[in-house]
This record gives C-alpha cells, structure tokens and sequence, in this order.
C-alpha cells in the first residue's frame, strides 16, 4: 500500500469498513477511551468538546454516548431526508462509532504525567481560583503538546465522521456540507441541554475551578475552626520553608499541579518580590462560595502585607491557594 492510499484510508475507511463490523470495532474503542480518558479525569461531551473534570466512571459513558446518540440519529434524519437512496441505520451508526476512533489519542495523551502535570499548572494558572501556580517553560511545552493533540484529532474525527455520513448516506456535496453542520450544531446544544437535567450543575465545576459570584461575602454559619486551623499551619510551614507540610493538605488534583519542589519555586518568586516572609497574623476572615470555602490569612513580607487565599473543597482538602499583596 502507498502513502498516498494509507492516507486517503485514515480519512475514508467506509467503503473498506461499514455496517457491523465498523460498529464493533468502533464501539470497543470507544469504551476504552472513555475509560482511559476518565482515568485522567476527561470527558467527552457532545461531538467536539472535550473536558478536564472529574466525572465518576457512569456519568463519563453517560457524556460520551449521549452525544454519540444524538448524533447519529440526526445525520440519519438528515441523510433520509436529504438522499434519495435506501439508507441503513446500522451504516449510519457504524460507520460514526468508528470514526470517533482518534479520540483515543486524546486519551492517550492524557495518560502521560508530565504532559498532564503542565496542562493542570497551565490552566489552573487561568482558572479564578487564582492557584499560586506559576508555569514554567516546560509547563507551557507540555500544554502545547496536549492543545495540539486534541487539535488534530479532532480534526480528524470530524473529517472521519464527514465521510461516514457523506458514505453511508450517498449524498455528498453542499447538502452533505451544510447537513453535517447543521447536526454537529444541534448536537452540541441539545447534549448540553440533556445532559443539564441529569446531571447537577455542581458536577460541571471542576476541582480546581472556583465559582466567580460571592467571593468575598462573608458566612457565619459555618464552622470555620477546622479550616482556619488548617490554614494557619499550612501557612505557618510555607513561612518556615517546610513545604511538605501544605502539600499534605492539598487535594489529588493540587499535588499534580503543585508538587512540593515547584512550592518552593514560587515561594522563592514570591519572596524575590516581597522580600522574606516575615509573620503570619491570626486576624482570620472567611467567605464561601457554592462548594468552596474561603480562608484569609494576614501575612507580612519585607517589603509589605499580603495575605494568603486558601480554597477548601468539600472534603477540607485545598483546592487552590493564592498570595495577593
């Protein structure tokens, strides 16, 4: 086979591969990105979006298929009503299960730590938690590496699912164009809809991300005394430079994107700035918003006052810290 025919069958498999088979093929793949990905907390919601959220293993197949769903049975709708020919349910839906093949390299790309490690400081860097994660070079590499992967296979998947429905359909052209949007489209916004009355607004935030309304109104009802007693050491410890002992308190998704050495980076970047962390002061102040509690911690540098944000997630694990001036 040469190059030119191996790349026109990577774009076209379907009048090689249709039917039962391309579904079985397809849909074996497909289960074990799912898995794969939810491994590593990703999720694939309608035909294009991928998310970094942490979903237990059900409601990720409950993401994936939905959108799958949809999809097919739109591009079936539309292939009926656009083609003049007899079309198959089961080529319809085969050959679509089988082009959501390159979404395992998006899975893939996941399971390798560093390449997830930078992704999380990069974009836990963005997230309004405002984490006291600072990306290095290496970070932003791994980060480009993830975007890039995702970039071409979903590129891909698209192409893929493009030829499947053009195939399986016999309709090609402007109407197999404009009919192929339209259902990404509809899929996109009807999965988001559906999945919206299954499953809590709640399970869409993901751990590292904080909600942005009410940040700093303050709540007397709750009972702050462990939060606050965990703040303060793990306060007291990045003033004496024992870093392992934040780290302890901090979530699975925190020590991914913070580990103990690269604590130590920042507070150095920190302390470059401000000078030396000097005290750390007990005029406690705390605020909730959604799932997230807030601890205000008053600390002196050198050069001048700050305090230190501490983010709690329901389980009293930090979720993000933050050092403002």
């Amino acid at each position: 086979m040469n190059k030119n025919n191996l790349f026109q069958l990577m774009l076209n498999p379907f009048n090689k591969i249709a039917g039962a088979k391309a579904l079985f093929i397809g849909l074996a793949l497909l289960i074990l990105t799912i898995i794969i990905a939810q491994l590593q907390h990703i999720v694939f919601i309608g035909v294009i979006s991928v998310k970094l959220m942490h979903q237990p293993l059900y409601n990720a197949f409950l993401l994936a298929l939905t959108g799958f769903i949809l999809f097919s049975l739109l591009l079936f709708i539309i292939g009926t009503l656009l083609s003049k020919s007899s079309i198959r349910a089961i080529d319809v839906v085969g050959t679509l299960c089988l082009s959501k093949a390159p979404l395992i390299f998006i899975a893939l790309i996941c399971s390798i730590p560093v390449v997830m490690d930078g992704t999380i400081v990069v974009t836990s860097s963005l997230l309004p938690s405002a984490n006291v994660v600072m990306p290095y070079t290496h970070n932003y590499i791994y980060f480009g590496i993830f975007i890039i992967t995702i970039l071409i296979s979903i590129i891909w998947m698209l192409i893929l699912s493009y030829n499947a429905f053009s195939v399986s359909c016999n309709i090609k052209g402007a109407k197999a164009v404009s009919g192929f949007i339209a259902a990404v489209i509809l899929t996109e916004i009807i999965s988001y809809i559906i999945i919206s009355l299954l499953i809590s607004p709640e399970q869409f935030i993901p751990k590292d991300e904080l909600p942005s309304s009410d940040k700093t109104e303050l709540r007397s009802n709750i009972d702050y005394s462990q939060l606050n007693a965990i703040s303060l050491e793990a306060a007291q410890a990045l003033k004496e430079g024992k870093y392992e002992m934040t780290y302890k308190y901090f979530d699975s998704a925190m020590k991914k994107a913070l580990p103990i050495s690269e604590i130590e980076q920042t507070m150095t970047q920190i302390e470059s700035q401000f000078g030396k962390l000097q005290s750390i002061g007990t005029d406690i102040k705390n605020s909730q918003s959604g799932n997230y509690r807030f601890v205000y911690i008053p600390c002196l540098f050198e050069k001048q006052k700050a305090y230190i944000q501490f983010t709690f997630n329901n389980e009293n694990q930090i979720s993000g810290f933050f050092i403002k001036p």
